[in-house]
């Protein structure tokens, strides 16, 4: 399943999609981190 996210805004969905596939295997903080970045990527252009 795939969140369209388009900008920093859609954070939350991303968050919920992601934390839903990677429970128990990854630290929150560190996926919020990278989805951050990733999402800020699309802020620049």
């Amino acid at each position: 399943e795939e969140v369209c996210a388009k900008d920093p805004k859609d954070m939350g969905k991303v968050m919920g999609a992601v934390m839903v596939k990677v429970k128990g295997r990854a630290d929150g903080k560190v996926v919020s981190q990278m989805v951050r970045e990733k999402l800020a990527q699309y802020e620049d252009k």
